[in-house]
């Protein structure tokens, strides 16, 4: 159902005079969270490390134990990542002119999941898309091994790598085999990825078996890349160049991250990108700066707008990932830079109550 307003006021008298100071805002979103009935739908942003980019030798997967241990505490009825969906990936290759390079950068796992996939279950992105949710729809509490493995094959078609593995990772080892729709190579696709070290795959959908979630909700979004692509010229090298400025911040982050040898070091570095230091470090070492680059151009403010309008866009997919199922309790697992926007983005909205992920990992 479609439900459409339209509201228009025209207001003849009693404008206030104009003055030279900026206006306030007239609605604040977060004054409505009072009126809200029932309970508030918990959302919690974990901010990680991109643990494919962590230097080899140091962090295995196995060390992820206590932050899973923390997580699963905190019981989310709903996770969602920082992967681009099969539908995104598809936009993002069919408009090629603005956002480039975006599905081979981003998509590659996606699409080829997809393409095996398509093979057997015939069905495109959106259509095996449509009928994963049609089959979640009607989902029993006891689904049989190829029941699973069906919907294994849908999401792996929709392009939902995510989903696919953890409908992979519930079936009992005897049954995690070929057939209703999972072909040799997609089984052999799932059983890699099984070992990927990805915060997708070692947090997400390890986290997701443990509690019984079905799937993963895939929140990323790209299309901000625009921005960097119709920037001048110029624009990277400047940008380089603020990477470049002295940052406390990230000098302590990369100390740590280059002295992984423990479990205990990593939840230690779970804890730090999720404290108040730590994303006042992001912010600090980096957006400030941006928005202060001297240049003609303003080529800092051009990135501060591509990171601002990313941050918006994965707060709206967030956002809709769970508009269906208020009163939950959300999980994000994001790069930690992205954690203290998404925080003040998710605040915003009428019914969410944001959940300090600091405080869980304690």
């Amino acid at each position: 159902m479609r439900i459409f307003a339209c509201l228009s006021v025209l207001v003849l008298s009693g404008l206030p005079a104009v003055s030279g100071a900026a206006p306030s805002p007239v609605f604040d979103p977060v004054s409505l969270k009072s009126s809200v009935h029932g309970p508030m739908t918990q959302v919690m942003v974990l901010g990680t490390a991109h643990l494919a980019q962590l230097p080899p030798g140091g962090f295995r997967n196995d060390m992820l134990g206590p932050v899973l241990d923390r997580l699963a505490g905190y019981a989310p009825t709903l996770i969602a990542t920082e992967a681009m969906s099969g539908e995104a990936c598809q936009i993002a290759a069919t408009f090629k002119v603005p956002y480039a390079d975006v599905a081979d950068t981003y998509c590659e796992r996606q699409f080829a999941m997809a393409a095996l996939g398509f093979k057997t279950t015939g069905l495109d992105i959106a259509a095996a898309a449509a009928q994963a949710n049609a089959e979640l729809g009607g989902w029993p509490a006891d689904p049989t091994p190829a029941q699973r493995r069906r919907l294994a094959a849908l999401f792996a078609a929709s392009g939902d790598f995510g989903s696919a593995l953890v409908q992979w990772l519930r079936l009992p080892a005897s049954e995690a085999h070929e057939g209703d729709g999972l072909s040799p190579e997609l089984v052999a696709m799932l059983q890699d990825l099984r070992g990927n070290p990805n915060e997708v795959v070692q947090i997400a959908a390890v986290l997701a078996v443990r509690l019984g979630l079905e799937r993963l909700y895939a929140s990323d979004d790209h299309t901000a890349d625009s921005i960097h692509n119709a920037a001048p010229e110029g624009y990277g090298e400047a940008i380089q160049a603020l990477w470049k400025l002295p940052d406390a911040y990230s000098a302590d982050y990369r100390t740590r991250v280059s002295n992984l040898k423990s479990s205990d070091d990593v939840l230690s570095l779970f804890q730090v990108l999720n404290s108040a230091q730590g994303q006042a470090g992001v912010v600090n070492g980096e957006w400030k700066n941006a928005l202060a680059q001297n240049s003609p151009q303003l080529y800092g403010r051009q990135y501060v707008a591509w990171w601002e309008t990313r941050n918006l866009r994965i707060a709206a997919n967030l956002r809709a990932s769970f508009g269906n199922q208020p009163g939950g309790r959300v999980l994000l697992i994001i790069g930690a830079s992205h954690k203290p926007y998404l925080d003040a983005y998710m605040h915003m909205m009428h019914e969410v109550e944001i959940v300090d992920a600091a405080e869980v990992l304690r």
